[in-house]
């Protein structure tokens, strides 16, 4: 994959996945990858829509695991943000679950999730979540399947995707990761995704929560690129509820080079 590539792959991609046809394959590959942003996920499902936890083989090296001899591997995009300075990108290689072998990993923690809690979250049938209904039935979607509570889906609901726009296509899909984001990080408890562990590592400079906040506000002012903005404001208020002695460890682990995107870092946080 080029470079000058990538914002083709992604227009492409947008049009595809959000149709009657490839919405809930490409949910599934959300709830298989939920550490991902809406960007890779796009550039994921294009190279390999059946991919599971994908990660740098580093973080799969530390869980044990090493890359088959004949894997095939994905690319991705890591973004590089330092504070008042221009945002950049690269392009890193990624293996999903299926592309590794070793000791066994069933993927973390499982955190056992009633309806009713879901529920509590999102109001009843998840009215609560947005006023379009299609983002509504896909946010169910992925909450219940991301826990494994037995539901039904009509895929014919979906029909009216054909008929949105590029740009549509785009803001539901948008809001339908972001909205979904946001219940599994309440109904799981906060964890650094993909992009937000390279935020970590290219910014974190001390183990101080005022210091790494103010850092992470001019890096949100700086970005021109809207999607790493809305990240690192949501990162810096992760942060400032985030336990000294939880960050004192991701700085530790960021001087050691051990601060891998997966599995998720779980953030301590001070309720």
């Amino acid at each position: 994959m080029k470079v000058d590539d990538i914002g083709q792959i992604i227009e492409d991609s947008i049009l595809k996945v959000v149709s009657v046809n490839e919405i809930l394959p490409f949910l599934r590959l959300y709830v298989e990858n939920n550490h991902l942003s809406l960007t890779n996920l796009l550039l994921l499902y294009d190279q390999n829509p059946k991919s599971r936890m994908v990660c740098g083989e580093k973080a799969w090296n530390q869980l044990g695991r090493k890359r088959k001899e004949d894997a095939v591997c994905v690319q991705l995009i890591l973004p590089e943000v330092r504070a008042g300075a221009r945002e950049s990108y690269r392009v890193v290689r990624g293996y999903g679950f299926e592309d590794t072998e070793g000791k066994e990993y069933r993927g973390g923690e499982n955190v056992p999730i009633e309806k009713e809690q879901i529920v509590k979250f999102t109001g009843n049938e998840f009215e609560l979540v947005s006023e379009n209904p299609l983002v509504r039935i896909a946010v169910r979607f992925i909450v219940f399947e991301n826990f494994g509570i037995k539901h039904t889906i009509v895929k014919a609901l979906f029909g009216k995707l054909q008929r949105m726009s590029r740009d549509e296509k785009y803001v539901f899909i948008q809001e339908v990761i972001e909205k979904s984001r946001k219940i599994l990080d309440d109904l799981e408890g906060w964890r650094l995704s993909f992009n937000e562990t390279a935020f970590f590592n290219a910014l974190l400079v001390s183990s101080d929560i005022t210091e790494n906040a103010c850092i992470l506000d001019l890096a949100a002012r700086s970005t021109e690129n809207e999607e790493w903005k809305e990240e690192l404001i949501l990162l810096r208020e992760k942060l400032m509820r985030t336990k000294t002695e939880c960050l004192a460890e991701l700085f530790q682990r960021k001087c050691q080079k051990r601060l891998f995107s997966f599995p998720p870092v779980k953030l301590e946080t001070d309720t």
